[in-house]
Parts: structure tokens; sequence; C-alpha cells
């Protein structure tokens, strides 16, 4: 056995227990842990929410090199000792039923099995060779303490006391896999302290670096301490203080009130020390924007567990749900617990601040243990910081899962957009015809959408299946006529209402017989389309392609839209393929065009042109950016239809255009489809189907 000088005596402080505890009947533990391989970096998005990291023991990151990583086995040596002036009075045996297996039973349930907590005890008392009145004397840490409240000076004899007790077990005990250390004191003993030690001590072959905890506590208080203080072997800090001792956190986590009624780990706890991975996490790092998840209980695995807000370096809010399941059995309350994290604050100071929803009010004895948010009669939903712009709702439950939403800053207004398809029905009177009203979200969040139809025909009706749809579903729509419907065209609206917004798309309904298709192209199949027909194009990216297009989206706002109005899968995209992100394959330098074949109109007839179409562009988008259409005939080129660009967010979602043909009758015409991204870099998409020419 050997000890590393340069590493021996730093001290740090790990907790300072009520006082109540720390004067009653002593039971003393110190927890070494062997030096870890540093943390491997979390992936996104949830990376973005991790706070920055503060100092040793805080809400931040761990450094795993100076802490054992609590996933898989950690096997923890336990081992007995007494003074020549404090010999015990017990035995092993009844201090081992102390313990039993209920800590590692505790830990294996609040890491989801994932921590396999393992404590092999030395079955008799080890005599130290110093008597306990001589370390009391010698003891400097009871009189002189640095001017950092998580550092205290050096105590060689507390250092003699671990390199003693291993010394005295070595003989007969294997140290050659064990990465931690408990000590435990006889209760004659009386220290009344908590704090950790840095010692390299090699036993067996084995360096184990000496993260030790010296609290006491009473003597009922048994595995419920060890829970407590395996916690700052896995690097997390006190949580308890303020008013009473435990208005900070209540009883809603083992590192502050360890005898409350709901002592599972935050998640936030949980999250930090690799128990939920990052998929688990539902992170808003990003302002004026929002999110909506939904969380199931700490206590269960599986599932997202935490909406995590970081709204400055150091600061986040979290929500989770906790309920009377698993460690929480005993909860007064249940609900979706808000609470602050911040790394800058050290251990016992409060890193840790639960937002209390009923803050004139409390259960089992704690003004916090009714602090969950919930929905119902006497329950507070919403939680807001005014100052840092953090909102954070309750929106609906289900079982023992919650929904819940945050806010961060001043997000865009909730809106959406709307489209039928295919545009236009025929019916012989008494027949009916159906389309498929589909919505997406363009801005804030999904809203309920109420749909309905103007502009019927007397006889007429139209019914929605469902009649009211979340933004970004779709309704069947069956508009059905009677035996007395007027033959006839008829434009109909189609209206969609929202909380926040109305919109509303077009739809014609020809009654008689029906008309005759004198062109169409669904672009299932290659009918002669070509793409920079004269040569001139200057996009440098996204040109015209008849493909399946990829589906693309930035901040919830879809950009190119994955589908096609149907019923095939093909349409008329610029630039088909998602791409590594959003604005991969958007049309970018210039202009891209595509032109139809020839087709013959007869004279004196009156020709439609109808088909579906969009332009979507991110709030960079000008007037200058657009999508258009023009007839090439026999006088030159005119335009027929055209949407341009506007500062705002506009998804990909199919509207339909119907435009006049007639003054081309008698003629050969092809039609020239141009998008254009001009003017300053903007993001543009564009589509093109189930093009018709009617008569």
């Amino acid at each position: 056995m050997s000890i590393d000088p340069g590493r021996r005596g730093r001290l740090r402080r790990l907790l300072t227990v009520a006082l109540a505890v720390l004067t009653a009947l002593p039971l003393t533990l110190f927890l070494a842990a062997e030096r870890a391989t540093a943390a491997a970096p979390m992936a996104d998005p949830a990376r973005s929410c991790m706070v920055a990291p503060g100092g040793f023991l805080s809400e931040g990151p761990t450094d795993w090199r100076s802490f054992p990583r609590p996933l898989g086995k950690v096997k923890m040596a336990m081992l007995f000792v007494d003074f020549a002036d404090a010999p015990a009075d017990t035995s092993v045996d009844s201090e081992l039923e102390i313990f039993s297996t209920e800590s590692e039973d505790w830990y294996a349930t609040s890491s989801y099995g994932k921590f396999d907590l393992d404590i092999v005890p030395y079955k008799r008392w080890l005599r130290l060779p110093s008597s306990l009145n001589e370390h009391a004397r010698t003891h400097p840490l009871m009189t002189a303490r640095d001017s950092r409240p998580d550092v205290v000076t050096d105590d060689p004899m507390l250092a003699s006391i671990f390199r003693n007790a291993v010394q005295l077990a070595d003989p007969n005990f294997d140290f050659s896999q064990t990465d931690a250390l408990l000590l435990v004191p006889s209760r004659r003993s009386s220290y009344s302290r908590g704090y950790a030690t840095f010692e390299h001590i090699s036993a067996d072959g084995n360096t184990i670096l000496a993260e030790t905890n010296l609290a006491t506590s009473r003597y009922r208080d048994g595995h419920i301490l060890l829970n407590h203080e395996g916690g700052h072997l896995i690097s997390l800090p006190d949580t308890y203080g303020g008013p009473g001792g435990f208005g900070w956190t209540g009883g809603w986590d083992v590192m502050g009130h360890m005898w409350g009624p709901a002592p599972d780990q935050f998640a936030w706890h949980k999250w930090k020390v690799g128990w939920l991975d990052d998929t688990q996490i539902a992170c808003l790092a990003t302002r004026n924007a929002v999110i909506e998840h939904t969380v199931s209980p700490v206590e269960t695995p599986g599932g997202t567990k935490a909406v995590v807000v970081r709204y400055g370096t150091n600061t986040a809010y979290i929500a989770e749900v906790r309920q009377r399941l698993g460690l929480d059995t005993r909860a007064c309350d249940t609900g979706v617990l808000v609470y602050r994290v911040d790394s800058r604050t050290p251990s016992g100071s409060g890193p840790v601040r639960v937002m209390d929803s009923h803050p004139n009010t409390g259960c089992g004895n704690n003004g916090l243990n009714d602090a969950p948010y919930d929905l119902g009669s006497g329950e507070v939903s919403t939680f807001t910081d005014s100052a840092n712009q953090v909102r954070i709702q309750v929106m609906a439950k289900s079982g023992n899962d919650f929904t819940v939403r945050a806010t961060f800053g001043t997000p865009a207004a909730d809106d959406f957009a709307m489209s039928v398809a295919p545009s236009a029905g025929q019916v012989t009177p008494g027949g009916s015809t159906s389309a498929t009203v589909a919505t997406s979200v363009t801005s804030g969040s999904a809203q309920r959408v109420a749909l309905s139809a103007s502009g019927l025909p007397s006889g007429a009706s139209a019914v929605f299946e469902p009649s009211e749809v979340t933004a970004g579903g779709s309704s069947r729509m069956t508009i059905s006529t009677t035996a007395s419907t007027p033959n006839g065209t008829y434009p109909v609206s189609v209206t969609g209402r929202g909380a926040t917004a109305s919109r509303t798309a077009a739809f014609t309904l020809t009654v008689g017989a029906p008309p005759t298709v004198e062109f169409a192209d669904d672009f299932e199949s290659d009918k002669g389309w070509r793409v920079n027909p004269n040569g001139t194009d200057t996009a440098t990216s996204g040109r015209w392609e008849r493909a399946q297009p990829q589906a693309t989206s930035h901040n919830g706002i879809t950009v190119q839209n994955g589908t096609t109005p149907g019923p095939g899968t093909h349409d008329l995209v610029t630039g088909a393929a998602a791409g590594s992100e959003v604005g991969a394959n958007d049309v970018d330098g210039g202009v891209t065009s595509v032109l139809s074949p020839a087709i013959s109109l007869t004279a004196g007839v009156s020709y439609r042109l109808r088909f579906s179409h969009y332009l979507a562009h991110l709030d960079n988008a000008t007037a200058e950016d657009f999508l258009r259409v023009r007839v090439v005939h026999d006088g030159g080129m005119t335009t027929v239809f055209e949407r341009k660009g506007t500062a705002s967010n506009v998804g990909g979602t199919f509207a339909a255009a119907d435009v006049s043909l007639t003054p081309y009758a008698g003629q050969t015409v092809r039609l020239l489809v141009e998008t254009v991204d001009a003017g300053t870099g903007s993001l543009v998409e564009a589509a093109i189907d189930n093009v018709q020419i009617i008569r």
C-alpha cells in the first residue's frame, strides 16, 4: 500500500446536515472513489440545454476524472473502525442491518437499473492506532477553514485514518476491484461534520482516489443517509437549505430533504449522471421559440422525462412529472414540478430552487411539498418568469403523463396554412365529390381548426370528417348535391377557423356534364418537360426536376413538402432531395425554369388552366423571389400566374390555381414555369403538380 503525497490532504467540505441531526447519536461514513475517465460529450439537441460548468459540486456537467461514473457495477468496500477510547459496543452484523441491501436497491430503482451499487463488507472491527481524543485535539478542521465555503484546510490525521483502515484490512480483504470506500466508525465516536478528502490509496494493485464523505447521523437514519451521501459520490451537490432548512427544494430530492415524502432524484440529476439519455430531454435554448412535449413520470423508465429551458449560461428551468410511484409513494401532491438550476451556486447554498404553484399552502410539513403545477379546480397550470421571458404551461394530462409547453422569449404567433386537393370536382345532380383538406403549422404552435364551406349552390351540402383538426392534420370533405341542384360552375370557399387565425382555400364545384380535359400531367411519368429550355438559367442549386420530394423544415415550418396533393408520389419540385440541412437544395443564385410539351388549343373554345402549387420561404425573402407561370404563344410570352415572396415565414402547403387560357384558343402553346431566388440570399422552395387544361 502507498500514498501519493502530491494529492494528500486536499479537503473539500461536502455537507452540513441539520443541527438536530448532527448532534444526535452518530454514524460516520467515508466514501472513496476511483478516478474515472473524462465524460464523453452529449449529443445535440439536448446538449445545448446543459448549463456551463460550476464549482467542484455543482449543477453543471460532471468531470468524471474526479468521480466514479454510476453506470454498471460500482464496488464499495465497507470497513468498520473503532478507537481505543471509543471501542465498538455492537457487533458488525448489527451494524450491517442498518444498511442491508436497501441502499443498493434504492439506487437500482432510481437509476432504472443502470447503477449497480455493490457494498462488500469486511465483517470485523478494525482498531485504529490513534485515539479518538487525539484525533479531536489535532483535527484542524474543527478550527481552521479556507475562505471558500466548499474547501477546508489540510488534515493529515484524517488522511491517516483512511490509510490505516485500508492497511489493517488489506491482509484479509481484496481491494483489487474496489471502486469506492465506506468507513463506518463505532457509534461511540462523535464526529459532527461532513468532509471530503482526495487521497491516492493503492492496495492490491488498484489505486483508489479517495472522494471521501465524513458525516454523522442518527442510528435510525440507516441507509437513508447513504442514499444522500452516495449522491455526493457521483457529483451531486446538497440542495437543502433556505427557510426552515428545506425551503429551497422541499421533500422532492434525496440531496435535499433525505427524509422527504418524494426523495427520488431530480430528472436533471438523473440526466447529469447518465441515467437519462439525451433523447429523454426536450430542450429549448433558442429565444423566441416554443416547444410542446408529453412528459412521463420521473419514477418510471422510458419516455421524455423533462422539458428544459436554458435561459442563461449557467441557468435553466426544468419541468418534470412527479407521481406517487416508485420511490415517491409517500408524495403528498403530484403533477408537473418546475425548478431552476444554477451552476454558479455552491453546494448547500441553493443550486436548485423549486417553483411553488401554491406559495401560501403546503403539505407533509413543508410549504414546497404541494409545489407541482396541474390542471383542475384549485390548481395552477402556468409558471411565468417575466424577467427572463420563460413560461411553462401544463396543457393536458393523460393517466400519469402530462403535456407540457415551454416558451422562451416572444415566439411568432400561432398560425397555419390550408389547402384542398384536388382543387376541383364535378358531379351530376344528385351525386357527390370528395377532396382532402390539409393544414400545416406555419409559425408558433399547432392550434385546433374548425372547418366549414361556403358558396355552395342550392341543394348542396358539405360534410367534413373530422369537422375539426389540429393544425398539421387533414380532413376529408364530401360535397353532396340533390337532383334539383342547378347545373353550373361554383367557386366554393373552404374555411378553417383557429384561435388566432382563419384561413381559406378555393375549391371549384362543377354540377352537370364533366369538362373535357385537353391536357393533364400528374408527373408520375415523363411527358416531355424540359429544364432550362433556353440555356439561360442562373440558379446554382434547387433546379426544377420531376421527382419524389423529401421533406425539409425549419423551426416547425415545412419548407419543402414531402408529400404531393395526390393521387401519386411525384411532382415538379425545386431540388427534391432534403440534403444535410434545410437550405442545402433550395433555389440559390437566380432563376430556374422548366418548359412543358406543346399543347394544341382549338379555336372558339373556352379553356382554363388548373394546377396545385406552393412557394415556400422564410422571413428573409423579398418580392424579388417568386413563382411564375407564363404561356408561350404565337405572339410571345404572357404571365398568367405569379406568387411573390414576402418578409415572413410561408410553409410549403399546396394551394389551387385556376386561370383562363381562352385568349390563346386556336394556338399551340407551352407553359413556362419559373422560380427565382433574387436580391439578397433567401431560402426558397417551390412545387407544381396536377396540371390540367380543361374546356
